[in-house]
């Protein structure tokens, strides 16, 4: 008898121990689940960050690059002549110099 109680109570601590352990290792999972959702999450947050600024960089070189085309096709080669066209010129490329990254500037 005391031999069958032994065996119970050796199934009942295995059952306690395995009803434990299974909400704890889920909640380990969660906490790492979590943990590696949010650096991915702060990773793509840098990428979108990073193509944001690219595509405002190249937008600030296409607009540059628009406006001293236009002033060329009107002014041709008396665009030195005129003080205002010469001024536009001289203010979007130094502006447009003043926020792109050196191998833009290069372009420019």
């Amino acid at each position: 008898m005391q031999q069958e109680n032994n065996n119970n109570s050796c199934f009942e601590w295995i059952q306690l121990f395995i009803s434990i352990s299974i909400p704890i290792a889920i909640g380990v999972y969660t906490i790492l689940e979590s943990k590696r959702d949010f650096a991915i999450e702060t990773h793509n947050r840098k990428q979108d960050l990073y193509i944001a600024d690219d595509q405002q960089k190249d937008l600030i070189l296409y607009e540059c690059q628009k406006t001293l085309s236009k002033l060329i096709e009107n002014y041709g080669t008396k665009l030195n002549k005129s003080s205002s066209a010469s001024l536009v010129a001289r203010f979007t490329t130094l502006s447009a110099l003043n926020r792109l990254d050196s191998g833009r500037r290069n372009f420019l």
